[in-house]
């Protein structure tokens, strides 16, 4: 009885763990499609409007939000059922506080510590985006209970 139980609590914790890795691969692709979205539409208005490089990588970043958002929204977390706009409110505040949180990097960086900017795009990389994966499915898009 002993090993069937251990067993059961094994495949579980198996279970659960694919999940969560399933859900992380989805909210990765998500962002990797808004990532190239942003850096498509930086580069599209920096080449035909050539609006400031802060108002560009402004307007690119506000249709990045809205890809990753829709995309979250419908695909990585399509299993939450959440009020549409406490979500797409929290989402924005998310996504702000990951645009702050990307400056304040390349700030203390490369502003600060006369860094080189590709020391800075280390924890944009890896940082902002598992604090937003974690802020996404804990707070953003958690179901109601």
């Amino acid at each position: 009885m002993w090993r069937k139980s251990t067993l059961e609590k094994l495949q579980i914790s198996d279970t659960k763990y694919k999940s969560e890795f399933l859900g992380f691969s989805k909210f990765t692709l998500v962002g990797a499609l808004a990532t190239v979205t942003h850096l498509l539409m930086f580069a599209f208005l920096m080449e035909t409007i050539r609006p400031s490089a802060t108002l560009a990588n402004l307007a690119a970043f506000c249709v990045a939000a809205n890809v990753s958002f829709f995309g979250n929204i419908y695909w990585t977390f399509s299993h939450v059922r959440v009020e549409m706009a406490q979500m797409f409110s929290r989402y924005v505040a998310l996504a702000v506080s990951g645009f702050v949180l990307n400056n304040l990097f390349a700030f203390i960086i490369v502003d600060t510590f006369q860094q080189a900017y590709i020391y800075a795009m280390i924890p944009m990389i890896f940082v902002t985006p598992l604090a937003s994966y974690f802020g996404s499915k804990y707070w953003v898009f958690k179901a109601k209970t």
